[in-house]
Parts: structure tokens; sequence; C-alpha cells
């Protein structure tokens, strides 16, 4: 999942700051609109990215008159820079299932896309799991769509390497392979990807949407 701001991010901003031209965006260029919402059990977590003309071209940041709005409150800028997994903009505890991105360019254009909680399938670890065995599928509770993605991830309590788990697409089940014992923090998530309907002139965007669900966890023999 493209994210992981908070420390991450902060450093990236500090280290791109010095590597990238901090020049004013012409109103002209096409710019690319890159978004994702993370629906929560109980808020939302909205970021945006924002390239020249295509999702492969350079980063941006927004200036000259060009800004960016979450549910009407300008979000937070961390800093341009080309990490993968790193979002340049950012607003944490939205309190609402209706997410409203504003993006306003310096001609005076605004584009407008909107995204619900119920635009993706929820996902919930069931309240009974609290341990995982290596090579045992594990179901939680969501419903195949056939266009969604689920992933399953274990992040160590301590510092230490991750854990991706193998899914089956079809049941929707998991499995995790040669996962030390020990406490973990599983986090579970659904992923569903729709085009911006509102567009820049000569350009295109991206909303990817996700449900996310997490649990502390025992991974154990």
């Amino acid at each position: 999942m493209k994210k992981t701001i908070l420390l991450l991010a902060v450093i990236t901003a500090l280290f791109s700051s010095s590597c990238n031209e901090n020049t004013d965006l012409d109103p002209t260029t096409p710019i690319y609109q890159h978004y994702e919402v993370d629906f929560y059990k109980d808020k939302a977590v909205a970021m945006a990215n924002f390239h020249k003309h295509t999702a492969q071209g350079s980063l941006v940041e927004l200036n000259n008159g060009a800004s960016i709005k979450v549910n009407n409150t300008p979000m937070s800028f961390y800093g341009t820079g080309n990490s993968e997994g790193v979002f340049d903009y950012a607003t944490y505890s939205i309190k609402s299932d209706n997410i409203t991105f504003t993006f306003k360019r310096g001609d005076g254009n605004t584009y407008t896309n909107t995204v619900h909680r119920s635009d993706v399938s929820a996902v919930s670890i069931p309240e009974e799991l609290n341990e995982i065995q290596n090579d045992k599928w594990i179901s939680v509770n969501y419903k195949p769509t056939g266009f969604e993605v689920l992933t399953a991830v274990l992040f160590p309590k301590v510092v230490g390497k991750s854990y991706v788990a193998t899914t089956d697409f079809v049941t929707g089940n998991f499995c995790f392979k040669d996962v030390p014992e020990g406490l973990y923090s599983l986090r579970v998530t659904i992923k569903r990807q729709i085009p911006t309907k509102e567009n820049d002139k000569g350009a295109s965007g991206l909303i990817d949407i996700y449900s996310v669900d997490e649990k502390n966890m025992r991974v154990v023999k």
C-alpha cells in the first residue's frame, strides 16, 4: 500500500528539500492527480501526490495559485520526493465517510473528486482471532468481489522484518509462512482503484481506496 507517511515522510521531506528545485508551478502544465483514502473503523486518512503530465512524471509541489483541500480543509504538505510509499500531502483522523478532494489550479480551474466508505468492501479481523500459525489459512470478514485486492501484513512489535501473507483471491483467505514466534500487529486491507472523474486538461488521475483493520497478534508454533 502506498503510504507510510509519519516519521518516514518527515525524513524524506528534509532530504528532498535539498534535491528538488523550488520553482513556481506553471499553471498551463497538465497535472496528474493521485489520491489515497484509508477507511479505518472510526476514521479516514487522506493522501495525495501530484505529477507532471502522467503518473510517471516528476512529483510537484502545488504553488503559484494551485492548492489541494480535503473536505474543505487544506492538506498538510510533507515535501516532494521520489521514495516509493511516501505521499506528499496528508490529512489524518477525518471523521466522515464521505471524502472530497478539491484540486485548484493557478488558472482558476477547480477539479473535485469524491469517494465514500461504501466504494470499497469492508474488511474486519474476527474478534476471536488472537494467534496465527504458519502454513495455516486464515479467514477474515470479507466477501471477495473480483475487482479488489486483499493484503495481510504482520508488523513486529519491535524493530524488525515485516511479513506479507499469501492470499487466495477466490476465497479471500490468507496464509503466512516462516514467521518467527512473537508479538506482531496484523494489518489487513482491501484495495480498490478508481479513476478520477474531474481532471486537469491533458491529464488524468487515480484514487486508491482502502478498507483497513488492525489487531495485535501472537505468532505461535
